[in-house]
């Protein structure tokens, strides 16, 4: 039963997970993965290819800022959540920051087809992708943890959820301008098919006798015709203290089939994604790219806001260590079911909203004792507030052969430190790659409630996978000449 709790905890987080895109940045900087314009439209292929339906590129993701390590703890029943009694909240909350960021994505390769044309690269791709955000405040975990050892007010501010699904068709183009600069640039139009945004902005939660007074300023909208989010008048069920007969009713959250495929499509968007890269000198090149550069504009949207009055709140109950009433998951569901309350206010709605766009700044250096190493610098910066993030990744880059290239990477981000590797094999029929930018590294073992050892992720909540298969045609093109073999031949010759 307590691994039970324990993987509760874990699937409780991630379903509040990231709507960023599941790119392979540790295989930037290799030439022979065949989605790099992805993450900078200058990249072009190294042969022209094709995919087949979701074999061209797979990718999950998930990322948090908290550690599990500063999520679970060993206690005299075994592993458990910070809930556990035996838990110190000071010890507990000593490792929360003010922000907390949770993220997580999937995304996967319906149509590829890249092809050279003279000195131009051409592409075209049909892409679905979905995410999930959360950005948790520090005082929520306090309330839960520890709620009147601080004071007899807590504020919970800026608690923010958000999810989102799309279909993508982007049209590429990248080609050299004079000797010493790859230009691209993607163009994509986009079908939304749902969007979810929740916003706490501000929470005060006061103590009054035994149960806790709560006002807050929020706002909900979502845009999916497949959910549906009844009131309590529309679901008959009892109106809890706080809530009014307009108040969704999220005990009853159902899904409902569209009456038509039209109704599938919850919005449209357009988006540009641009970026080059130079040669500064020899073996030396600079790339820049700013991608999803544009916005959704969704239809048949759901508005609610919390309101301008205020409810009680009785608090989460009792956490066990059994999980004979209830895991510890549970309790914090139905808790912030009724501590969150979002009075519906009109439906059929519309709205715009700009993308989470991210802005990559590269560098690379090719090795002169053996051009076929190199080492590199990557920043990322995403931008998706109040979800932004960033990250910095350090890289190892070998392509002994036309067929076959390695990177290795290490980076520090708003997650923390993560390893990534790249494996790609690019022969002249197929190129498969294989890659994860967020590879757990230090593990720990603990003993669950059943006496068995658990082994689990000590340093960080983190984990992504990407990979893929296409079909490639066309001769060889060297994206990055041989400058340097180039020079020891004319050294020679003139010997």
């Amino acid at each position: 039963m307590k691994r039970i709790i324990i993987i509760s905890i874990i699937l409780l987080l991630a379903a509040v997970g990231a709507k960023a895109q599941q790119n392979l940045r540790s295989a930037y900087f290799l030439d022979g993965y065949n989605y790099r314009r992805e993450l900078n439209p200058a990249f072009a292929a190294q042969r022209s290819y094709f995919t087949i339906p979701v074999l061209g590129k797979t990718g999950v993701g998930l990322s948090s800022s908290l550690s599990a390590s500063s999520l679970l703890f060993q206690t005299s029943d075994g592993l458990a959540t910070f809930m556990h009694p035996e838990v110190d909240a000071n010890t507990f909350l000593s490792g929360i920051k003010q922000r907390n960021l949770l993220n997580m994505d999937a995304n996967t390769n319906i149509l590829n087809i890249g092809i050279w044309g003279g000195k131009s690269f051409y592409s075209f791709d049909v892409s679905a992708k979905v995410g999930a955000d959360a950005n948790i405040p520090y005082g929520l975990f306090e309330f839960l943890k520890n709620p009147t050892a601080a004071s007899e007010t807590i504020e919970i501010n800026n608690f923010s959820v958000g999810a989102s699904g799309r279909l993508e068709f982007a049209l590429g183009y990248a080609r050299n301008i004079g000797k010493r600069i790859q230009f691209g640039a993607r163009i994509k139009f986009l079908v939304g098919v749902a969007d979810i945004q929740a916003q706490i902005d501000k929470m005060t939660v006061s103590l009054t006798g035994e149960q806790w007074s709560v006002q807050s300023t929020g706002s909900l909208k979502y845009s999916c015709a497949a959910l549906d989010v009844p009131t309590y008048e529309e679901s008959g069920n009892e109106i809890p203290d706080g809530s009014n007969s307009q108040s969704l009713d999220f005990s009853s959250i159902g899904f409902k089939a569209p009456e038509s495929f039209s109704d599938y499509i919850g919005g449209y968007g357009g988006a540009i994604d641009l970026g080059l890269e130079a040669k500064i000198i020899e073996g030396l090149y600079l790339s820049a790219s700013v991608t999803d550069l544009g916005f959704m504009a969704w239809k048949n949207v759901t508005s609610a806001t919390t309101g301008d009055r205020s409810w009680t709140f009785d608090g989460f109950g009792t956490f066990n260590t059994d999980g004979t009433t209830g895991t510890d998951s549970e309790k914090i569901t139905d808790g912030l079911k009724e501590l969150i309350v979002f009075d519906r206010e009109s439906t059929g709605g519309s709205k715009t909203s700009l993308l989470d766009a991210d802005l990559n700044v590269g560098v690379e250096y090719f090795m002169p004792f053996y051009n076929k190493m190199s080492v590199a610098a990557l920043g990322t910066f995403h931008i998706d507030s109040p979800f932004s993030w960033w990250e910095t990744r350090a890289y190892l880059n070998l392509e002994p052969t036309k067929w076959f290239n390695f990177s290795t990477s290490y980076s520090y981000s708003s997650f923390g430190h993560s390893l990534g590797v790249a494996l790609g094999f690019n022969l002249p029929g197929f190129n498969f790659f294989i890659g994860s930018d967020r590879i757990p590294f230090r593990y720990a073992k603990a003993a669950n409630v059943n006496g068995t050892d658990i082994l689990y992720p000590y340093a960080q909540t983190a984990a992504s996978v990407v990979f893929g298969l296409s079909f490639n045609v066309g001769k060889f093109h060297d994206l990055h000449k041989d400058q340097f073999k180039k020079k020891k031949k004319e050294a020679t010759e003139a010997l």
